[in-house]
């Protein structure tokens, strides 16, 4: 059974790019996409991951502001790194 791909508009590849990886013995064709998928993906969620900030930057919310004097970051790991009250 073939799997179809209902995503993707074209499924070719550039053969000069693909020779080039091969020349450099970069492994199989199949670790070859498994790793520029991988890429994809992390550059995607990266850019996700910015423009998510750049709506919302920490310094527009009160409780991630890394500036303000009322934050304490160590409060919770010197919490639950103390023993407890006897």
């Amino acid at each position: 059974m073939r799997a179809e791909c209902l995503v993707c508009e074209s499924t070719s590849v550039n053969a000069d790019r693909l020779a080039r990886a091969r020349r450099s013995d970069l492994g199989r064709d199949s670790d070859l996409i498994d790793v520029a998928l991988a890429a994809l993906i992390d550059r995607e969620e990266q850019r996700r991951k910015l423009a998510a900030l750049e709506h919302s930057p920490y310094q527009a919310d009160d409780d991630l502001r890394l500036d303000d004097p009322r934050a304490d970051c160590d409060h919770e790991s010197r919490m639950t790194m103390e023993s407890p009250p006897t």
